[in-house]
């Protein structure tokens, strides 16, 4: 019998190495006819063509051309120059005045001050939206120079630029001290009526979690017993700010793992807890993306919070940026995102508790025209009322335990 299971383990030992190997040695096979077919273009091209090759060009547009045909359609190449403006974004946040704006090359030329950043220069200024911008320290500003003046007002943190502002036809000069102003990524507000708090997260940056967090807290000191998150059409983000933001919401435990190629889960980012035990719910629709799908995956898996809305973007990849020699970089997926529960959501997105359709712009409607935060506000009043039966059911069964850890009362005769 020892035998038997020995040459049984042996058999299957050895057809499992010979397929690897098998496996292995068609695939160097097949790359090596590649390359092959690679050196033959080049041979023939350089003895034949007629004309001059820019080597530069030339790799440029082959490194281009080899990430588009690895079939991953978030794979990038940066050359030297656009690798270098995001190690440089990365390093030393580009300061302004604190304001939206918007260049005008197709009309006037003059720049357009959508929205005035609270706390930033140019609130202090007295800058309002719908003010133009018609002069940039000693240039006028025209349509052939529109938008690099607009790159202009910008610069390093701490200088000075002057600015001729236009406010309902009065031109008057301004002075400002350039800073980094955070752009708000939160904003919140009671639903008028009830006690359920609202947040919209419209990006996931270094201030994110911050400014989530005293909004949260600001809503519960008001009254808030539930609260509503809205990621609809939040795309984009780091996944380092998102596990910051569930940190204040979710018990101790994985947030979220990486799977590589092979098959093997390595925990990324964990949550410290206790996080807090209040009714949660979270809208999503076909925007939400990436670290937002995982934000709603992850409340889902630690039953903390139900989702309304739609099937989400279905982007659940974690992707790396590769520095080359010459200062070039290839961006390509690593790896694919695997929730707490063991989802992946790459591909097949995020299916929401309650399935509520809109395609309309939902940031300027209140709650009585969108429907999907209508529905919120209703699961959220009734995860209330669930919640707080709950709560009294245990304080009953708790006050009954106790009466009955009492010792009898003997009668006195």
């Amino acid at each position: 019998m020892m035998m038997l299971v020995a040459a049984v383990t042996f058999n299957i030992t050895f057809d499992f190495v010979n397929n690897r190997v098998n496996d292995r040695m068609i695939y160097l096979r097949e790359r090596e006819e590649s390359l092959d077919k690679f050196s033959m273009i080049s041979r023939e091209v350089r003895a034949n063509f007629n004309g001059v090759i820019d080597e530069v060009y030339l790799m440029e547009s082959v490194a281009r051309g080899f990430l588009a045909g690895i079939g991953d359609p978030f794979a990038v190449y940066h050359d030297v120059r656009s690798f270098q403006s995001i190690q440089q974004a990365q390093a030393s946040p580009v300061a302004g005045i604190g304001a939206l704006l918007r260049a005008n090359p197709e009309g006037d030329g003059y720049i357009y001050v959508e929205e005035v950043l609270p706390d930033s220069p140019a609130l202090a200024a007295g800058i309002q939206p719908g003010d133009l911008i018609i002069r940039v320290d000693d240039e006028d500003l025209a349509p052939a120079n529109s938008v690099s003046m607009l790159e202009n007002i910008s610069g390093e943190q701490g200088s000075r630029v002057t600015l001729t502002i236009r406010s309902d036809n009065v031109d008057r000069d301004e002075e400002l001290i350039r800073r980094i102003v955070p752009v708000p990524s939160v904003e919140s507000r009671m639903i008028d009526g009830t006690r359920v708090g609202y947040i919209i997260i419209s990006d996931l940056n270094q201030h994110t979690p911050d400014q989530f967090r005293r909004e949260r807290d600001r809503l519960i000191g008001v009254g808030a017993t539930s609260l509503i998150f809205d990621v609809r059409d939040l795309e984009g983000g780091e996944l380092v700010y998102l596990s910051r933001v569930l940190d204040t919401l979710i018990p101790a435990g994985p947030i979220v793992s990486s799977r590589d190629k092979n098959g093997v889960d390595s925990v990324m980012f964990t949550a410290n807890g206790p996080g807090i035990e209040i009714p949660m719910v979270t809208l999503q629709n076909a925007g939400t993306t990436g670290p937002a799908e995982l934000f709603v995956q992850v409340l889902a898996d630690y039953n903390r919070a139900r989702s309304v809305g739609t099937l989400s973007a279905g982007r659940g990849v974690l992707q790396e940026i590769i520095p080359l020699v010459d200062g070039s970089a290839i961006e390509l997926t690593v790896a694919l995102l695997v929730s707490p529960g063991g989802t992946i959501f790459h591909g097949v997105g995020v299916q929401p508790h309650y399935e509520v359709t809109f395609d309309g712009e939902w940031r300027e409607l209140d709650e009585n025209l969108d429907p999907q935060l209508r529905r919120g506000i209703d699961l959220a009043q009734a995860l209330e009322l669930a919640w707080g039966a709950q709560a009294e059911a245990e304080a009953a069964a708790a006050e009954i335990e106790d009466n009955d850890d009492q010792p009898e009362e003997l009668p006195i005769n």
